[in-house]
């Protein structure tokens, strides 16, 4: 099998930190929507958080099971959800607004950052000058 044990168990260690990190940050924010507080960034970090961890998960999978990872069928292990995972990961880092887009709303926002320039606003893209443009 791919990669031995004794290295793997941080990547797994880290992979358990962070999903509690998200499930405590989630369930701040649940609490904090039922009592009516202001929505923060909690579930920006959450989305993100979870696109992240999806990914390392599985890289993880990919690194114990190797070309095991893409079987399909009743002999797969887990019934094939790891070929299922790996076909929908890419997804969660699209859904619900891209990282991109969350790692901005976290930094302005959140860490009260600037925002980035925007276009003007009442011309087509292709009528503005370069200076206009950001």
């Amino acid at each position: 099998m791919p990669g031995s044990r004794p290295a793997r168990a941080p990547a797994l260690a880290r992979a358990w930190a962070q999903s509690r990190v998200i499930a405590w940050t989630d369930a701040r924010a649940k609490a904090g929507a039922r009592a009516g507080l202001e929505p923060g960034i909690d579930a920006n970090l959450v989305k993100l958080g979870k696109s992240t961890l999806s990914r390392q998960a599985l890289h993880l999978a990919g690194s114990i099971l190797g070309p095991a990872t893409a079987i399909v069928g009743a002999d797969a292990f887990a019934g094939g959800a790891l070929a299922e995972m790996v076909l929908t990961v890419p997804s969660f880092s699209i859904a619900g607004g891209t990282d991109e887009i969350q790692r901005n709303t976290i930094a302005e926002r959140g860490l009260g950052l600037p925002r980035e320039p925007q276009a003007v606003k009442d011309r087509p893209f292709n009528d503005q000058t370069p200076t206009e443009v950001p």
